[in-house]
């Protein structure tokens, strides 16, 4: 399993996090993400 980042804007604190995110809600998060022009990351170490 992946924990997903979402960038909002530039505060840390505005982040989405998704953690133990299933291929399906990687897709939709992606795409729902896309739509409002937010980046999307994978955090490198898991879900801490």
């Amino acid at each position: 399993m992946k924990t997903l980042v979402v960038f909002r804007d530039c505060h840390a604190k505005h982040n989405i996090v998704w953690p133990d995110c299933n291929p399906t809600d990687e897709d939709f998060v992606r795409r729902y993400a896309a739509k409002r022009g937010w980046l999307v990351a994978v955090r490198k170490r898991g879900a801490k």
